[in-house]
């Protein structure tokens, strides 16, 4: 790590062990200049001032490896502050919360649940196989719904999140990678077989009511209204009418510039994750005419994206989680990002919270 600097002059210095990502120490500081690290003397400098870690460094090996990170304590500048190891279970590729608990899409390893209550110390509580490839997840009520790729729709029931049971699913004619769930039906992005309508009135035997193959390979999905929003890879973003659901007809769309991955939908604006072109703002005010109104290309491969008041929380794979400001969908501003240990390819907001799908890095969490 080189030395550092920052533009806030309120700093947080904090310190953790890689193995457990426990904290070791904490100070606040108020420096009268610009704050520097001393790469590997486990000290930080301002002002003529120093802070030492003040915890015995010497039972510290290589096998603990000290974290120095020196975060500016403001909304724009997210902090990494807890982990959930899924690396051995499985890359997480998806996540949605619910109360005190997130429901991880985990490739071969399945639907793993975490608590976190303690989102310092996320704690996995149980999991459950899915006979595919777990690549999305939502939640509604009593179940998850997992896009499990070439297995399909999976439905689980999560009425104890200590004990999830599979109760039924539906093996798509595509490959699944996302769901989104409203009323009665979920909504799968299938990939090459476009959008899948599956009625989920009986969770144990749901069964396909309605399909639209998009020009494109669909990624990503979001509904609002009687509109589902997908997101078709190279073929940009398309708009859904799924009103009547056994007869799902496009109505518009547009073809983004890059490879749309991930969409978002908040008001009058989708927010897709647009992979090398980062993120793109569609207005859909007029569901039958999209119109890119702005966009903001992130330094990594937007591949996730969700919405917060008046911020996009972008995963961006290598480039970890970025925040957007889009209180002016025609002018979007980056105002912070974290870093992540692996790749970042899903993000869910919850409260103070940001969840992100950190593939070999399991879930992390940023405050």
């Amino acid at each position: 790590m080189s030395a550092c600097q920052l533009d806030n002059p309120l700093i947080e210095v904090q310190f953790f062990r890689r193995k457990d990502f426990k904290p070791m120490e904490t100070d606040l500081v108020d420096p009268p200049g610009q704050p520097k690290f001393h790469p590997g003397k486990n000290r930080v400098s301002f002002g003529g001032r120093t802070i030492l870690l003040r915890h015995d460094v010497g039972i510290l090996s290589a096998y603990f490896a000290l974290c120095m990170l020196c975060l500016a304590c403001r909304a724009a500048e997210p902090i990494l502050i807890g982990q959930w190891p899924g690396y051995m279970r499985g890359p997480a590729q998806a996540v949605v919360v619910r109360s005190n608990c997130a429901y991880v899409a985990c490739y071969g390893a399945g639907l793993q649940v975490i608590n976190i209550s303690n989102p310092t110390n996320p704690v996995g509580i149980c999991g459950c196989d899915t006979p595919g490839t777990a690549l999305g997840v939502a939640v509604s009520g009593n179940y998850a719904y997992v896009a499990d790729y070439d297995a399909g729709l999976q439905v689980i029931c999560i009425t104890n999140p200590a004990a999830p049971i599979r109760v039924g699913g539906y093996d798509t004619s595509g490959y699944a990678h996302a769901v989104a769930v409203s009323g009665n039906y979920a909504y799968v992005a299938d990939y090459d077989a476009g959008l899948q309508v599956i009625s989920i009135t009986n969770p144990a035997a749901p069964v396909r009511v309605g399909r639209y193959d998009t020009s494109g390979a669909a990624r990503g999905v979001a509904v609002s209204g009687n509109y589902a929003y997908v997101a078709d890879g190279s073929a940009g973003f398309q708009i859904i009418n799924i009103s009547n659901p056994a007869n799902p007809v496009r109505v518009g769309g547009y073809d983004t510039v890059g490879t749309a991955f991930g969409v978002a939908v908040s008001g009058n604006y989708a927010y897709v994750a647009d992979y090398l072109a980062g993120l793109q703002i569609i207005d859909i005010s007029n569901p039958a005419a999209p119109v890119r109104v702005g966009g903001y290309d992130t330094t990594g491969y937007a591949q996730g994206v969700s919405v917060s008041g008046n911020y996009a929380f972008v995963a961006d794979q290598s480039a970890g989680l970025q925040v957007i400001d889009i209180g002016n969908p025609t002018n979007p501003v980056r105002v912070g990002g974290c870093n992540t240990d692996h790749q970042a390819v899903g993000v869910v907001v919850f409260g103070n919270h940001a969840y992100v799908a950190d593939k070999n890095a399991g879930l992390q969490v940023i405050n």
